[in-house]
């Protein structure tokens, strides 16, 4: 890709940054430079990195995230993520990107980093769209990000996904091939899921586990070897 987009992450919460920081692997556009848990080590990072992009908690150990924004020399696109609705105006008025509510839905902040790269002049290997055939024939624009799991299927695969099922005459390794390796994982020889997707797992037995996805009503089913590869990367 020509160009990234830099960035640092502003959260009090080291566990808040670490899940922030998984889901925007998904974003291979996206560069995380540096991260800080409080404003002035914030304002160093900023500093030091020059990010394009901040992303920035409100409430920081009784500090306000606002005031970071006073204290800064040169501006930076800002997007908000917080647990609390009640900034939302206050950050139009500071021209935020956009304003994220903790949990952060996977689709959610697809729209925001599209948003983010669209102002950047920048598109996300996880937003190119592939054309698939539904069952009716009709062809389908899908973004990969809206993938939740493919399988195979004999000479096919089928592709579950937030805007249907397909079946595609294209084959798993080729799949491996066109997937962003941050955002997929192969868990069996005939199965890839998208780590994002994974909404729930459980229970977990001698027989292995049940993973629900994100839009699908039907469980996948992994063996205990398969959940154990799986998990590395939740």
């Amino acid at each position: 890709m020509d160009k990234t987009i830099k960035c640092v992450l502003v959260d009090d919460e080291p566990a808040a940054r670490r899940k922030l920081k998984r889901m925007l692997a998904d974003y291979p556009a996206l560069d995380i430079a540096g991260e800080a848990g409080d404003i002035s080590t914030a304002l160093a990072a900023i500093e030091l990195y020059h990010p394009d992009v901040l992303f920035l908690d409100i409430k920081l150990s009784g500090e306000n995230g606002f005031n970071l924004l006073n204290e800064l020399v040169v501006p930076v696109h800002v997007v908000f993520i917080t647990a609390y609705d009640e900034f939302a105006v206050d950050a139009f008025e500071v021209n935020a990107l956009d304003y994220l509510l903790k949990p952060i839905h996977p689709d959610r902040l697809r729209q925001c980093i599209s948003k983010v790269e669209e102002m950047l002049n920048i598109k996300s290997d996880m937003e190119k769209p592939v054309l698939l055939k539904d069952a009716h024939g009709r062809l389908c624009k899908v973004c990969i990000s809206q993938i939740a799991l493919i399988k195979a299927e004999g000479d096919y695969t089928l592709v579950r996904s937030s805007l249907g099922d397909f079946l595609v005459r294209r084959t798993v390794k080729n799949w491996q091939q066109l997937l962003p390796e941050s955002g997929f994982v192969k868990v069996s020889r005939s199965t890839i899921i998208h780590v994002d997707a994974v909404i729930a797992v459980g229970p977990v037995s001698a027989a292995g586990v049940q993973a629900r996805l994100d839009g699908l009503s039907e469980l996948a089913e992994l063996s205990r070897t398969e959940w154990k590869r799986l998990k590395e990367f939740l």
